[in-house]
């Protein structure tokens, strides 16, 4: 059976399922971030198989996502932090904050999507930290972060959440 059938009528929180996909670090680091994501009242809601999407006042903040289904991939046995919003792409320009900044845009994760040139040279995008008017979708994905990438992530999340408090006034 598979993990959506499994998860589909219990919808499980991250923290009942990581363990079973994850080795220990990877479990520790991402119980880390949602603890955070829940101390800082962040609603996490399961969306599909090891996929919970996080919100904060009704607006989307990203996704959590467990890779466990596609055992010969790179991937597998991995969670990431991702978001698709390109509304916030405008605003990571102008960020004073270029530690984070950069930490953001190395981070880009351009494969083919189907709805704009994210399949281009992905080593090019990234140094030309893709230009807002070239792709529509701005995958943003933060592959096992730990450390430094755990606290640069965190620091993603307050600074979306000060945009969305900022755009509410």
């Amino acid at each position: 059976m598979s993990i959506y059938r499994n998860q589909k009528a219990t919808k499980p929180k991250p923290e009942d399922v990581a363990g079973d996909f994850l080795d220990a670090e990877k479990t520790a680091a991402m119980l880390n971030f949602v603890e955070f994501i829940k101390s800082n009242k962040i609603g996490i809601r399961w969306a599909s198989a090891n996929s919970w999407t996080l919100h904060y006042k009704s607006k989307r903040l990203g996704y959590l996502k467990i890779f466990a289904e596609k055992p010969n991939t790179s991937i597998h046995g991995s969670w990431t932090f991702c978001h698709n919003r390109g509304d916030f792409l405008k605003r990571y320009y102008s960020m004073e904050d270029c530690n984070l900044k950069m930490f953001i845009f190395d981070n880009i994760y351009a494969r083919t999507c189907g709805n704009c040139i994210c399949s281009n040279n992905m080593n090019a995008q990234k140094a030309g930290y893709m230009n807002h008017t070239d792709c529509v979708c701005y995958p943003l994905r933060i592959l096992n972060p730990d450390g430094e990438a755990l606290e640069y992530t965190k620091q993603l999340i307050e600074y979306k959440k000060n945009c969305i408090l900022e755009d509410a006034k």
